[in-house]
């Protein structure tokens, strides 16, 4: 969504802060508390962590990233806090945050997370592993390889396999890459996937 013109910012932020704050519908406060960490920088940081205990996790969510995206100080204290949490929303909150700024150290909290996402989640998932990977070189292993291999060749799920592809993608300077993503392509049946695949320069 692209910033308003200062004046309508202006007139319309008490009454989005106030459905933030107060709205009965999680996903109406997650969606305002989204709307105002664009409009406001830090200025809401306070409305965000209160966000973070809503029982709603669309709103606890909302406050995470809300939060990811100002310049606090404790930032990375406050999301370990979830790290335990199992609710998607929550996962794929803390996921977006740490594919870019979690640093290596974030690796066995990504393999985890995966080796228990299903459907859509893992989906969601395996995007913010690859931009994981893809800064933090240390996070090619073995294991790493061998679970994305594993998805992208034998998941029920057409979407999740593509997913497990493009990650592997990540790494497709590396010749022990490209044999394996050239296997997948060749042992692939489904015509949407392949009509991808073929388009990949190998």
């Amino acid at each position: 969504a692209g910033r308003l013109p200062a004046k309508h910012t202006e007139s319309l932020e008490p009454i989005v802060q106030r459905m933030a704050e107060t709205d009965k519908k999680g996903e109406v406060r997650a969606g305002a508390i989204m709307l105002l960490s664009e409009w406001g920088e830090d200025e809401y940081t306070d409305l965000y962590k209160a966000a973070m205990r809503d029982s709603s996790y669309k709103v606890a969510a909302a406050g995470i990233l809300s939060y990811a995206m100002t310049e606090a100080p404790d930032i990375n204290q406050r999301l370990a806090a979830f790290e335990k949490e199992t609710n998607e929303e929550i996962v794929l909150a803390l996921a977006s945050y740490y594919a870019v700024k979690g640093g290596p150290g974030k690796y066995d909290w990504f393999m985890k997370q995966m080796k228990g996402a299903k459907g859509s989640g893992l989906y969601y998932l395996l995007q913010s592993y690859g931009a994981f990977m893809a800064v933090n070189p240390e996070a090619y292993k073995p294991e790493a390889i061998s679970m994305l291999s594993e998805m992208a060749q034998n998941h029920p799920m057409y979407f999740v396999r593509m997913a497990a592809f493009q990650t592997l993608m990540v790494h497709s300077e590396r010749p022990e890459i490209v044999g394996l993503l050239k296997e997948i392509r060749a042992n692939e049946k489904d015509k949407r996937l392949l009509e991808l695949y073929n388009q990949v320069s190998l």
